[in-house]
């Protein structure tokens, strides 16, 4: 199963418009090869690097259907905590 997202590239750092102190948006996503036995999927992202022990998780996404393939941008509402 592979992920991809348009936002950024793989091991470079999230740009600004997707971070709390930017537009505060979550990014795009889409993945495709997954096992044909899929029930639903789940979407975590987690920031190890992030300055907290054990990193941190942003959002996490959970029953998705199988028949979905992607995720559009979503802009965020809620205030960020610093």
């Amino acid at each position: 199963m592979r992920l991809k997202s348009t936002a950024y590239e793989e091991g470079q750092p999230i740009p600004r418009r997707f971070r709390c102190d930017g537009e505060n948006i979550s990014p795009d996503f889409s993945w495709y090869d997954t096992p044909k036995e899929a029930k639903s999927f789940v979407l975590i992202l987690h920031d190890p690097d992030a300055p907290m022990k054990d990193g941190f998780t942003h959002w996490l996404l959970y029953n998705i259907p199988p028949n979905v393939r992607g995720l559009n941008e979503i802009s965020r509402k809620k205030a960020c905590r610093r």
